[in-house]
């Protein structure tokens, strides 16, 4: 306590101008949490003048940089006050990219280890407890921890008294897992990633359900999100953050732990989601690349396809009757989903494709979609069928595609998919576009050539009016 009092009044410009002891300090601590090798043999003490500056600069700014810091390499104040913080155990790693962030040379806050559990359900047991708080307080804190990621994913969990999948417990000192605990204050708990499934909680601490304390229910979500697959964030915001500051009883996760676990585990459709890469609105067409099968047996390119064509629909063939978008020299980003035949549908992310859920045939936005979701398949004999997406990706491609069918869907690549994107439901979109579809069956002078300003202009604050109420 004495050490930690006595770096939270130095003032330090630098490396060089720092204190032996916050030099010492910081040293112990990096080589703890990885960001320094220990080249020390067994019979020497721990020292900061036997660290090249140069390796002890670079490792401060490795930590500076992973904890949302600004990145000088000098053990400020504000570098030192934070190490000084209750934090988790779990050591540095190796951010990874998404493949949106990377395109565009941005990196994520949030991070994944390398395996994640294949179950939407996963049990857990609480074994052995504290004796701080009564075993119903300690379970209302745990369940609490589970709730918060449950209820940002598809994730479903359940108590168990027998063996689950994740394991929780208080123990002190070491614990025969090979990360021996370190008394009060310091390290608060630790986590295995998945599927070892094992979260303990240092029971020196002493654990609370207020501020007196350690909030056990802020310490328990922070350690089930490593047990879940996800790393230190370097948003100081985030609940994944590797330092403890109290975030109030009711605390929640934030945006960035949010598009962590959707990335892993999918959203709850219940929940507004947070995924990268959500495009404006407007961005509502397919590639120009996309295969399109005619009744006359033909394969065409979208690009290709003319008003009048009868194309594979949702049941059967229906007519095009005009082009709600077509640009052929816009640069857009679009979405490719790639099914278990190895069929890649690439559609913008505004656009509303098919899915199967609970037996039924729903529509939802290309950019909702993950690896848990179902495609709806057609074969050339109509056949349909479901495959699971196997792979997502974001790429850049010119020209921009939307006819529109007189029975408002289309199959792209054996793919079934929704000729609008306007508004969230299938149905309200097919309903509002009614009127062009009656004057295109009234007069052939009327082709919808040039109707995307129409439609935008007038039909689509319809179709988003009239979605309010789905």
């Amino acid at each position: 306590m004495k050490l930690a009092a006595t770096i939270l009044i130095c003032i330090v410009i630098s490396l060089d101008g720092a204190s032996i002891e916050s030099q010492l300090f910081a040293e112990k601590f990096l080589v703890r949490f990885n960001y320094m090798t220990d080249s020390r043999t067994n019979n020497q003490q721990p020292s900061a003048l036997k660290k090249s500056p140069s390796s002890m600069q670079t490792a401060i700014k490795d930590y500076q940089r992973d904890n949302g810091l600004v990145v000088t390499g000098d053990l400020s104040r504000e570098t030192l006050e934070l190490m000084s913080l209750p934090r988790c155990g779990n050591t540095r790693s190796d951010n990874i990219y998404d493949a949106i962030a990377s395109k565009r040379r941005r990196r994520r806050r949030y991070a994944f280890s390398s395996t994640k559990w294949n179950s939407d359900f996963l049990t857990y047991r609480v074994s052995p407890f504290t004796n701080d708080l009564s075993k119903s307080q300690v379970l209302s804190a745990i369940e609490k921890g589970f709730k918060i990621w449950s209820d940002h994913s598809m994730l479903k969990f359940k108590r168990v008294e027998y063996k689950a999948n994740l394991e929780l417990s208080f123990y002190k000192g070491s614990h025969q897992d090979g990360y021996a605990f370190d008394g009060k204050g310091g390290v608060l708990a630790h986590a295995f990633y998945p599927r070892t499934g094992l979260i303990h909680f240092d029971d020196d601490e002493l654990w609370s359900t207020s501020n007196n304390d350690i909030l056990l229910s802020q310490v328990a979500a922070h350690e089930i999100g490593h047990g879940l697959g996800l790393k230190h964030s370097s948003d100081k915001n985030a609940i994944m953050y590797a330092s403890y500051k109290y975030k109030g009883a009711n605390f929640n996760i934030e945006t960035d732990d949010r598009k962590g676990i959707e990335e892993l585990y999918g959203c709850n459709p219940t929940k507004k989601c947070y995924k990268e890469g959500k495009p404006k609105k407007g961005d509502s067409c397919f590639s120009p690349k996309g295969l399109v099968r005619t009744s006359k047996n033909e394969t065409k390119f979208m690009k290709d396809i003319d008003i009048g064509d009868l194309v594979q629909s949702e049941n059967g063939f229906s007519k095009v009757i005009g082009w709600l978008h077509r640009d052929e020299e816009k640069l857009e980003k679009f979405f490719v989903l790639k099914n278990e035949l190895g069929l890649n549908l690439k559609v913008t992310g505004e656009h509303l494709i098919a899915i199967e859920k609970d037996g039924q045939i729903q529509y939802q936005r290309a950019y909702e979609t993950t690896k848990r979701d179902f495609l709806i398949n057609i074969d050339e004999f109509g056949r349909k069928s479901r495959q699971k997406i196997t792979e997502i990706d974001v790429i850049e491609e010119k020209g921009i595609y939307a006819p529109l069918t007189d029975d408002g869907t289309i199959v792209v690549d054996s793919n079934l998919a929704s000729c609008y994107a306007v508004v969230n439901s299938h149905q309200i979109g097919h309903l509002v576009f009614t009127p062009l579809r009656w004057m295109s069956n009234w007069t052939s002078a009327f082709p919808l050539e040039h109707s995307a300003e129409l439609i935008t202009k007038y039909l689509g604050p319809v179709a988003e009016f009239l979605g309010m109420f789905s």
